[in-house]
């Protein structure tokens, strides 16, 4: 099924095409347009599932802070989140966290250069088979890089994605331990949208990861065009931990860095091993043409 609207704008427009369980959306215009749009197919829904509030849920100062963080970040999102809330009837900062509570923890993502110069990246969602949205946006914000990427229903985030710039960046999350203090900062699928918004390559995308304050503990994959292959390990209060990788890179849901795997605890971890080593086997394959 395909369906389509438009506001009656230029440009200002959607497509939904539903295959299977996955929807494909396509959005375009100004960041308060793209907000408007998504209001339209993505209203607020319960979790599908009992979860955990985050601690900072019920703490409105707590939240302010977040969203003075992710205006100074990437403004135009910020923006693209406050026309949604406008439009559904929420205040903006509820849709800073709107579902990022229900993400399941197995997800993995492999870059490879391969030897004519050429990098492939992918990307594997081991979610429940109740988890209901599977959403693959493509938005071009007149704000920001265009980029494609998938969205599990949170407003404006984006679980990985590619840019214009080629620039591929995935997340990952750990099971940690909590700390026992957590400062203002960004949850995961808004760093990955931020990142592919406004960085145009690896090496910009570190930067802007490392210096942002994170909410919970992730680890991150970033590719580009060049052959820039690097992992990133995130813990809320710790510096991150970055990792250049020279023909290949595998990451699941497990720290690698000896001084963070501790803070995983007695977690099972197998699953999340055995997928990494999958991924690190290189593979024969043809030289891409063109």
């Amino acid at each position: 099924m395909t369906q389509s609207i438009a506001e009656g704008e230029r440009g200002k427009w959607y497509t939904v095409d539903t295959m299977n369980q996955y929807e494909i959306f396509s959005f375009a215009g100004d960041p308060a347009t793209l907000g408007r749009l998504q209001a339209l197919v993505l209203r607020p829904q319960p979790p599908s599932e009992p979860v955990r509030r985050p601690p900072w849920a019920d703490d409105p100062a707590f939240v302010k802070q977040c969203a003075a963080i992710l205006q100074q970040i990437a403004p135009a999102v910020w923006e693209e989140i406050g026309a949604f809330a406008a439009a559904v009837g929420i205040a903006a900062s509820a849709g800073l966290f709107l579902r990022t509570a229900t993400m399941p923890h197995g997800c993995s993502a492999f870059a490879w250069r391969l030897a004519d110069g050429h990098v492939i990246a992918g990307r594997n969602y081991d979610f429940m088979a109740t988890f209901p949205n599977r959403h693959l946006i493509r938005s071009r914000s007149t704000c920001g890089y265009a980029n494609l990427g998938m969205n599990g229903g949170m407003i404006a985030g984006r679980y990985d994605g590619v840019n214009e710039h080629g620039l591929f960046v995935a997340l990952h999350k750990v099971m940690a331990q909590r700390p026992a203090r957590i400062n203002p900062g960004l949850p995961p699928h808004l760093i990955v949208r931020a990142a592919l918004e406004t960085c145009a390559d690896a090496g910009e995308a570190t930067q802007m990861i490392a210096a942002i304050p994170h909410l919970a503990a992730f680890n991150y994959t970033l590719a580009d065009p060049a052959g820039r292959l690097i992992t990133l390990e995130c813990y809320p209060g710790l510096p991150v931990r970055i990792r250049h990788c020279a023909r290949a890179v595998a990451v699941a849901n497990h720290y690698v860095h000896p001084k963070r795997a501790p803070l995983q605890g007695r977690r099972p971890l197998a699953g999340s091993f055995a997928r990494a080593e999958v991924m690190r086997r290189l593979p024969q394959l043809p030289p891409i043409p063109g």
